[in-house]
């Protein structure tokens, strides 16, 4: 409409943050250039989420409606008519209000989704066009701590892993970490506790503690998870047969949604502590899932994230029984020359032996280690287990 030179919404709020619960108030703002007349103005105020992601045959995606709150606003004219009114040169203001209700999800913006909240004004003319704008706000949705029944545990937990491969072992890394409680709220620092043993013969070349923000996306064909890192504390390495610990160590948490976004159906976040240790070839840790809010808590879940150590080729090689149990075979390659001859013209018949097959492993470790090793498992070959009696012209 070229005879409007502005037409703007605006907030009374500068930040145009709210949180659930709370009264909007705006405006639009119109500036006419010449007489028009306008039959109504129309005021819709939106929340709406939607996904989308790529698969390897085709595109995921969804959208939902969590909030729309309609209405028409007054005009105040030079003309009031019945179906309208004249807007005479100049400002014009069209102020709005409403509630958002309480159990409202936070904006989100991810990677492959969003929730977000917008007010949209359009003035109605005869004939048109109907000159339309949209102006986003920003909702924080509550999580009420006391409603959760687990807030206030703490958390503790340990693990532990072999560094190095099946075959070349160069020690264990253990790792345990505390929580007061599950429960925090934003801008609120959470106090760590950890303790790390390296038992290894390895470095490990640093620790850290990490925020996590783990979001699920979902479809009515299936869904897709992303993770992204909020803030990190670092730490230093840690020696071979080293220890390490924290002492109350703190993780500020930033502006971040509440959990679950609860009344949102096809997104869903959650939060995640995780402690991650780095060796120089391998990587530990903790990880334990938080309920954000404008609060967070932590669950007790917990899960090890852990990459493996390339081989070795120093390593010594030993001998392990079989865990099979022992089989029976024929023992046609331990004859002698002449008892062969006489196998074949049949004057002795084949002995059937049980055996306990013996295989080659390769083992890696510091000299102790070794020397802990059974000597005998060291050195010694197949060895044969008599069941039956074995002919004298036989060896074994």
């Amino acid at each position: 409409m070229e005879r409007l030179e502005k037409f703007q919404i605006i907030f009374n709020n500068p930040t145009a943050t709210y949180s659930a619960g709370d009264t909007v108030y705006g405006y639009g703002w119109v500036v006419v250039k010449d007489p028009v007349f306008v039959e109504t103005v129309c005021m819709e105020a939106v929340g709406e989420a939607k996904v989308e992601w790529m698969t390897s045959s085709d595109i995921q995606a969804s959208d939902e409606e969590v909030f729309n709150y309609t209405t028409i606003l007054p005009i105040k004219g030079e003309k009031d008519m019945k179906d309208g009114a004249f807007l005479h040169p100049g400002s014009h203001y069209f102020p709005f209000e409403f509630t958002l209700p309480q159990r409202l999800p936070s904006s989100f913006k991810g990677k492959h989704g969003r929730l977000r909240y917008f007010v949209k004004m359009t003035i109605c003319t005869a004939g048109g066009p109907h000159p339309t704008r949209t102006s986003k706000f920003a909702v924080i949705g509550a999580l009420d701590l006391n409603a959760e029944p687990d807030a206030a545990l703490p958390v503790e937990n340990d693990t532990f892993e072999a560094v190095g491969s099946w075959c070349c072992i160069a020690g264990t890394v253990t790792a345990a970490i505390k929580l007061e409680r599950k429960g925090f709220v934003m801008k609120e620092a959470i106090p760590v506790w950890a303790e790390i043993k390296n038992l290894s013969t390895r470095r490990i070349k640093s620790t850290q503690v990490s925020l996590i923000q783990n979001v699920t996306y979902y479809s009515y064909r299936g869904r897709f998870s992303e993770s992204t890192t909020m803030v990190t504390v670092h730490k230093g390495g840690i020696a071979p047969r080293g220890k390490q610990t924290w002492q109350k160590e703190l993780l500020s948490i930033p502006t971040v949604p509440a959990s679950h976004l609860r009344g949102c159906k096809i997104i869903d976040v959650q939060y995640s502590i995780e402690h991650p240790i780095h060796g120089e070839k391998s990587g530990l840790g903790n990880q334990h899932p938080i309920h954000g809010e404008k609060s967070e808590k932590i669950t007790a879940h917990n899960k090890v994230r852990s990459t493996f150590l390339k081989w070795k080729t120093d390593f010594r090689e030993i001998f392990q029984k079989c865990a099979i149990k022992s089989c029976s075979i024929f023992c046609t390659s331990e004859l002698k020359e002449p008892e062969r001859k006489a196998m074949q013209q049949g004057e002795i018949t084949l002995i059937r032996v049980n055996v306990i097959p013996i295989y080659v492993c390769g083992v890696w470790g510091d000299a102790q280690h070794l020397a802990n090793t059974n000597k005998a498992e060291l050195t010694r070959a197949v060895r044969f287990e008599d069941t039956d009696k074995v002919n004298n012209s036989i060896r074994s």
